[in-house]
């Protein structure tokens, strides 16, 4: 895997309405909890793919991928477009 994205951190979605947290392994694996702050939560299970320096897929099994493009980090922040929204992602240990 190449560091489109920051492997063994976990990424936290910048948002007053949606909790997105994300940890990507460096075999391809994401451990994510998604869901609306005081709302419900899941925890699914995906697998990432490179598809360019600057973009990923994510995939599970039988669905339509999100693709995150136009990944760019700043210093302790990721900034990715994902269905047409720029989102911005604190980057922590």
């Amino acid at each position: 895997m190449t560091n489109v994205v920051p492997t063994g951190c976990t990424l936290e979605l910048v948002s007053e309405t949606a909790v997105g947290q994300y940890r990507f392994g460096p075999d391809g694996s994401v451990s994510a909890t998604i869901g609306m702050k005081d709302g419900p939560l899941c925890a699914p299970a995906w697998v990432y793919r490179v598809v360019s320096d600057t973009s990923i897929e994510l995939l599970r099994e039988d669905e339509r991928p999100e693709v995150w493009t136009e990944i760019q980090r700043v210093d302790d922040t990721l900034l990715v477009t994902c269905s047409g929204s720029r989102l911005t992602f604190r980057i922590s240990p």
